[in-house]
């Protein structure tokens, strides 16, 4: 909502770059939060971050003519962002932001900004989070005690590695606790990641624990995934309560049909 309003806002009071830019140092007042207009010709960027006069950074340059970067397809979903061909809103990451070097996500909108022609000219205008900012407000609440939830890329890199997550990556972890000596297996597991939207997968975790994991896409286009994990034990012991539940249920309610026959006749 923050990027959508501040990109509004300038947009309608005709901002020139450096008005802009004075007008996020302004507005932009959690510290860990980073705000970059981005010039989608060139993919020069601009961050509210410095002071005037040194706000130019590079961080996005290397996307201008590659639209993958360890698998994230980064200019397709800038542009997809800028052109706002999508309703649902979109994540860049992860990446590296210029300012602290710290790894970050990104999203984004379209920001109006006045030339020195006094010409109006379109740019990207996005708010970069830090993976480690993010981490801090991660909580996906759950019913299940051993359930987790985390961030990855399609590609299997961590963008927030929840407690039990071990190893460098997702396929990683997976392969060295399920097929250490397979690498096929590994890959297999990538492509799939890549391939489906969302799917379930059954593999051991860490402890040799049987584990349903759950994968499902960050939005539309974001090339990250949500990843869940429960112990199948637990989850199998969830349904065997539900069912003695359903049972007592329906044995109270075959009782009560009953009774009820008996006091009518």
């Amino acid at each position: 909502g923050y990027i959508n309003d501040w990109a509004s806002y300038i947009s309608e009071h005709d901002m020139d770059l450096e008005e802009a830019l004075k007008f996020l140092r302004s507005v932009n007042t959690n510290k860990e939060r980073y705000i970059h207009i981005v010039d989608m010709d060139s993919y020069e960027a601009y961050s509210a971050y410095y002071p005037a006069g040194q706000e130019k950074i590079d961080t996005y340059v290397k996307y201008k003519d590659s639209d993958t970067e360890t698998g994230i397809p980064f200019g397709k979903i800038m542009k997809s962002m800028f052109a706002g061909t999508v309703n649902q809103f979109e994540v860049l990451g992860k990446y590296r932001l210029e300012e602290t070097q710290a790894m970050a996500v990104g999203i984004g909108t379209r920001v109006t900004l006045r030339d020195e022609d006094g010409i109006s000219k379109d740019y990207l205008m996005l708010r970069a989070i830090s993976i480690d900012a993010l981490k801090k407000s991660w909580v996906f609440p759950t019913e299940y005690s051993s359930a987790e939830t985390g961030i990855i890329t399609s590609n299997g890199d961590y963008v927030i590695q929840s407690a039990s997550m071990k190893s460098e990556n997702f396929i990683e972890y997976i392969r060295g606790y399920n097929f250490q000596d397979d690498y096929n297996e590994g890959e297999e597991l990538r492509k799939r990641l890549q391939k489906d939207g969302s799917g379930v997968l059954e593999y051991k975790n860490f402890k040799g624990e049987d584990c349903i994991w759950y994968y499902s896409p960050f939005g539309e286009n974001s090339a990250l995934d949500i990843l869940g994990v429960i112990n199948k034990d637990e989850l199998r012991s969830s349904i065997d309560s539900w069912y003695i539940v359903l049972m007592i249920c329906g044995t109270l309610i075959v009782l009560m049909t009953m009774d009820g026959a008996y006091l009518l006749s």
